[in-house]
């Protein structure tokens, strides 16, 4: 000791010799620590092993149960005396004559030792704890636990929310699908109508869309994996459903207070959405008069009832509602030259444009159709030319005014080939650069990307947007999300009702454009084109006419140009 003091700093001798001394009056421990008496499991099974591991020298056994880790830093240990009754708990419990002789640790195989075998794991199913009345928790109790140990009654809403009781859910819950995020992925039918009036789960904890949200999406899609009548029959079934057997009085008064009269008003909520923004009167007629003979029975409670009467009034009004009489717009002040009968150029294009506004050239093939007649109908390419120009002007005014519905059927005309194959008219078009401008609108390139790029600088401004860029991207949707069996997509849904809102929300604003006599002329030229083969072949027919009558003229122009005239 004196020799390890030497080599050890002045002013650490002191600490070392009180830790050597508290290490000599350490207790030592009589009882044997051997690993195959307290863990008999832990020893190898093989024979030859086991014999390895007893003829092994324990240090142990020489004085001392542990071997200190260093020779100069003490370890003391409690005595092993106290965790000896944590071993035995898990012994079995045998009388005195029943107990085995004891076997020394030398001697003890992993064979003579016992293990006692751990309890069945028990799992409680939800028809277990449904028909077993003492394992239903007594809600309130459970409620007033929570606010006790959150103060919060945010908390509880939460935590009730979350995990509500098991006749508080949604009986079709397990046939809805949602991802990681809590969106809906694909459901049944019926598990989507569900969910279209259970009110529950809030929607903040659903991770999702609102409520409202939901309900606009479904009941603007719903027609293309079910028929109003299924879906009024499920509402209608949902509204009667039947309360959960094996309830306590207190269980049902949770149940109806929670989710009976909630989702009856939900409900009826949906109903009257469905009659006032979705035109159900003007649509479904008679789901209208099964919808008011529905209403008539609802009675009680009197919230239900109170709610049940306003929709049955709502239908009387809508019924028997007459349109309003048209506003009248600010006088359009502008000189305007009298039009000759079906004399296009007599027009201010301008004029026509706004027209075409009005009409939305919703008839995008008629509208095209009349484009391409008024230039083929042309006898001279002088009036050709003029002609084209004049749709040039149209066009480039649809643009200004946010029409790129009329806009595109003009440019889809002029660029097509029954036209576009008249080279003499060309070379004595005038407008030539704006109609190039106009045509790169209209490639389909990057997804309609230059008409994508005109609607987001048109969204604050009244527009009538082009059709046939929603209607590609609607069968893309298609194409990528697909139901399953008996599995309706949800994401297919809401990706479609996001392109149609898009349409709608363009169309919001309202033009403060007046009718005139122009729209008359514009209306009896659209309504002469009806089916598309009989104006195609025609078209080509006389397009072939007017190309060789071109030909023909230019040869002779030119002659006389030779001859010297």
């Amino acid at each position: 000791m004196a020799e390890r003091l030497l080599n050890v700093r002045e002013e650490l001798r002191i600490y070392e010799y009180e830790a050597e001394q508290l290490y000599v009056s350490a207790p030592i421990s009589q009882i044997p620590y051997e690993e195959s008496e307290i863990f008999p499991s832990l020893l190898p099974q093989d024979s030859v092993e086991a014999s390895v591991y007893q003829n092994i020298s324990d240090p142990r056994r020489t004085g001392r149960p542990y071997p200190p880790p260093s020779p100069a830093t003490p370890m003391p240990q409690p005595p092993l005396s106290t965790l000896l009754p944590k071993f035995n708990t898990n012994k079995p419990t045998t009388t005195p004559k029943e107990q085995e002789p004891s076997i020394s640790p030398q001697n003890r195989t992993p064979s003579s030792a016992t293990r006692r075998p751990l309890p069945p794991l028990v799992t409680l199913s939800e028809d277990s704890v449904r028909n077993d009345p003492s394992v239903s928790p007594d809600t309130k109790r459970r409620d007033e636990k929570i606010k006790k140990l959150t103060g919060s009654d945010d908390a509880l809403a939460f935590i009730s929310a979350v995990n509500p009781p098991w006749y508080l859910k949604p009986r079709h819950a397990n046939e809805i699908h949602t991802d990681a995020e809590g969106k809906l992925i694909f459901g049944t039918r019926i598990a989507l109508v569900e969910r279209l009036v259970w009110d529950i789960i809030p929607s903040a904890v659903l991770r999702m869309n609102t409520q409202d949200n939901y309900r606009r999406m479904f009941l603007t899609t719903f027609r293309t994996f079910m028929t109003p009548d299924d879906l009024f029959d499920m509402l209608v079934d949902i509204y009667r459903m039947s309360y959960p057997e094996i309830l306590t009085e207190s269980e049902f008064d949770e149940w109806r207070d929670r989710c009976l009269q909630p989702t009856q008003r939900q409900i009826l909520t949906v109903f009257s959405m469905w009659l006032k923004e979705y035109r159900l009167l003007e649509e479904e007629p008679d789901i209208s008069r099964r919808l008011n003979d529905f209403l008539k029975l609802i009675t009680s409670p009197s919230p239900l009832a109170a709610t049940a009467q306003e929709i049955i009034e709502s239908i009387t009004r809508l019924t028997f509602e007459t349109d309003p009489p048209a506003t009248s717009s600010p006088t359009d002040r502008r000189k305007k030259h009298k039009p000759v009968k079906n004399d296009l150029p007599s027009f201010q294009p301008s004029d026509v444009a706004e027209q075409l506004t009005l009409q939305h050239m919703g008839q995008k093939h008629r509208g095209a159709a009349w484009v391409t007649d008024t230039v083929l109908s042309s006898h001279l390419v002088s009036r050709r030319a003029d002609t084209v120009d004049f749709w040039i002007k149209v066009a480039e005014k649809c643009r200004n005014l946010n029409n790129f519905a009329s806009m595109s059927a003009i440019i889809n005309a002029l660029s097509s080939t029954v036209i576009h194959r008249l080279d003499r008219t060309w070379w004595h078009v005038g407008r030539k650069n704006t109609f190039e401008t106009l045509l790169k609108c209209n490639e389909p390139s990057g997804g309609f990307s230059a008409y994508r790029q005109l609607h987001l600088h048109a969204m604050d401004s009244p527009c009538v947007p082009f059709i046939g860029m929603y209607l590609t991207e609607l069968v893309h949707i298609k194409d990528q999300y697909s139901d399953g069996a008996g599995r309706v997509s949800v994401l297919q849904r809401q990706r479609w009702y996001d392109v149609v809102m898009i349409m709608l929300r363009s169309q919001a604003r309202p033009y403060n454009i007046t009718e005139n006599e122009t729209m008359k002329f514009i209306q009896s030229n659209l309504r002469g084109w009806t089916t598309t083969k009989d104006w195609q072949a025609k078209f080509w027919s006389k397009s072939q006419e007017v190309r060789r009558l071109e030909r023909d003229n230019a040869d002779i122009r030119k002659g006389l140009e030779q001859a010297g005239f």
